[in-house]
């Protein structure tokens, strides 16, 4: 299973510099007007309520096939923002889960050149990358944003070049998409391309190296969804099962009970009924509309003078208003 990395870091000034023969390319399979949104960041462009980090990593996990796309499209780009909105902003709230679950504290005392190392490993990988931008401002607050390396220029021993899709510029048919970090890594320092937002930020930037990672909400229904769903399953047929027997008793009962009314004496000759219960025979309900409505009753029945129904001339009390029968 591929890694990803996340780089948070700190806004910068502008350097260019000019490709030359003798640079060394390092990159992934990882297209921005493949594998990246056909929308732009919303909410802010850099920090809360920005949706930065969470555009990015979605991104990567789609590409290395760690989360499956929503809808039935070939690649990220197809996506429509109406079907992943709410996952983006679920992932938004997931960085400090990457942030605790990896312990990175200690690379705020790491230089750049350490932390290339970290993100070079994962390009030689075929890992793209998830470069996230964090930095203090004057104001003392802090100001951060995140993007996906896919590829790394090594223009020479001092100087290479990291392009990332940059949430903020989302491939619109122009080249504008086309961003990158220039590191300086005997300066320790960095500068980009693109720009966070507008902001105006101090000398102080640092990089922040990390694993893209699933969600822990992910994670769980990805190890334990199978034991959920079997459990849920096994309610769902024990409450229908004990459904299907109360109904079915009730039914039985009911059956029982309207048979026991109609209860036919023995040996009533040609009437008797093919079903029978408990080795005695009942009336069929086309048999007792037909005994309440005839002028002659068969022998041994008798109407009650009250109600009118039939009954056998062996009882005392009519089995429907019990009015006295004799």
């Amino acid at each position: 299973m591929a890694v990803i990395t996340v780089i948070w870091f700190f806004v910068l000034s502008n350097t260019s510099f000019t490709t030359s023969a003798q640079s060394t390319v390092y990159e992934t399979g990882f297209n921005v007007t493949r594998d990246g949104y056909n929308f732009q960041n919303y909410g802010s462009w850099s920090g809360t309520p920005g949706h930065c980090y969470g555009v990015s990593v979605t991104s990567v996990l789609f590409y290395e096939g760690l989360k499956n796309r929503p809808g039935d499209v070939d690649c990220t780009f197809d996506i429509e923002f109406t079907d992943i909105g709410k996952i983006i902003h679920e992932y938004q709230d997931t960085w400090e889960e990457a942030w605790v679950d990896q312990t990175l504290g200690y690379q705020i005392s790491q230089n750049i050149s350490y932390k290339y190392r970290l993100m070079k490993d994962k390009i030689l990988s075929d890992d793209p990358a998830i470069i996230s931008v964090w930095l203090r401002a004057d104001a003392g607050g802090s100001i951060g944003h995140a993007m996906v390396a896919y590829k790394i220029v090594e223009i020479d021993e001092r100087f290479s070049r990291i392009y990332v899709y940059d949430p903020n510029y989302y491939y619109d048919g122009t080249s504008g998409y086309v961003k990158y970090l220039t590191l300086d890594l005997q300066a320790d320092s960095f500068t980009y391309s693109g720009n966070i937002g507008g902001a105006v930020y101090n000398d102080y930037v640092e990089m922040v190296v990390v694993e893209a990672q699933l969600s822990h909400a992910d994670i769980f229904w990805k190890d334990y969804g199978w034991a959920v769903l079997t459990g849920a399953a096994s309610v769902v047929f024990v409450v229908l099962s004990v459904l299907y027997f109360v109904i079915r008793r009730f039914l039985q009962d009911d059956y029982r009970e309207r048979s026991a009314r109609l209860k036919r004496f023995d040996g009533q000759g040609s009437k008797k009924p093919s079903r029978d219960h408990d080795d005695a025979y009942f009336y069929t309900e086309e048999e007792v509309k037909e005994l309440t409505h005839v002028e002659k009753l068969p022998d041994g029945m008798i109407i009650c003078p009250s109600c009118g129904t039939s009954n056998l001339n062996t009882k005392d009390y009519c089995r429907k208003c019990a009015s006295e029968l004799k």
